[in-house]
């Protein structure tokens, strides 16, 4: 087992994964994720009411608070990326209501979302996060060009540097070398470049569609803590198929199964044997 270029760990045979893991990371797995966080919930920042979309997401009402990490969980096809995608406007729900901050919304495209203060980081981060032959400083900051315009919309090139920078320099991209192209990093540090990117603009909500997904187990770690970062400001929404994620993260975890949700756990009493029952459909 390698770690920073030397040897880490060594097995005579096939090894637990959790091994591994401990390996890997140099400190015990559960340490993975991050301790409990000294952040007292607020007010109810969205309510979702009978949300709908053809036969993927059925009935869906939930709310998540401000300091919250609301998790949805369930198996590949349960409906979850379908759900942050009708809250992020890139779908259009046949029925439901959206309410930010006690006020109903119509979020009929991501621009609008944005608008809100609904910010998505997408599953696939290739396809739908990035722009792979475009630099990382315009990655991080396209969504928000006009806070760098001046007089005639003139791009202000120094002012969006510095912002590109402290955002890069936020999420601890490696290499710290904003003009990079984006398919030039590893997976975990184009995670960082879109995890960067809405971080840096502050949001009030913040959607995490497989936020994990494809990236080394170090890679995850960083993840989390910056996930955990941002609650103090926002409240987040997370979608995962990993059950252990899930309760390693979430305050609150809504399981979710054929586009319904079909368990609510808290932190304190979630077991992932329970919910895995729930989201196998064994226990109905």
């Amino acid at each position: 087992m390698l770690r920073n270029g030397k040897k880490a760990a060594y097995f005579n045979g096939l090894p637990e994964l959790t091994k591994i893991v401990e390996a890997m990371l140099d400190m015990p797995e559960t340490d993975l994720f991050p301790k409990e966080r000294r952040v007292s919930f607020g007010e109810t920042v969205m309510k979702v009411e009978n949300l709908s979309w053809k036969n993927k997401v059925s009935g869906l009402s939930f709310e998540v608070r401000r300091g919250e990490i609301l998790v949805l969980t369930g198996l590949t096809g349960a409906g979850k990326t379908e759900t942050l995608k009708l809250l992020f406007g890139a779908l259009e729900p046949d029925e439901g209501r959206i309410f930010i901050d006690g006020r109903m919304v119509k979020i009929k495209d991501p621009t609008l979302a944005i608008r809100h203060g609904v910010y998505m980081v997408p599953e696939e981060r290739r396809k739908e996060g990035l722009i792979l032959d475009k630099t990382a400083r315009e990655n991080i900051t396209m969504p928000f060009m006009k806070n760098f315009c001046g007089l005639f919309q003139k791009i202000n090139r120094s002012l969006e540097t510095k912002y590109a920078v402290e955002a890069a320099k936020r999420v601890a991209l490696v290499p710290l070398d904003i003009e990079k192209q984006a398919q030039y990093f590893s997976g975990g540090n184009q995670q960082k470049i879109v995890l960067g990117r809405w971080l840096a603009g502050n949001p009030k909500i913040l959607l995490l569609d497989e936020p994990t997904q494809g990236v080394d187990v170090g890679a995850k770690k960083e993840i989390y803590h910056l996930i955990a970062s941002v609650t103090n400001k926002c409240a987040v929404i997370l979608a995962t198929s990993d059950i252990n994620e899930a309760v390693g993260i979430g305050d609150r975890i809504l399981v979710m199964r054929d586009g319904k949700v079909v368990a609510e756990f808290v932190k304190e009493k979630a077991d992932p044997k329970e919910i895995m029952s729930y989201a196998t459909g064994v226990k109905a």
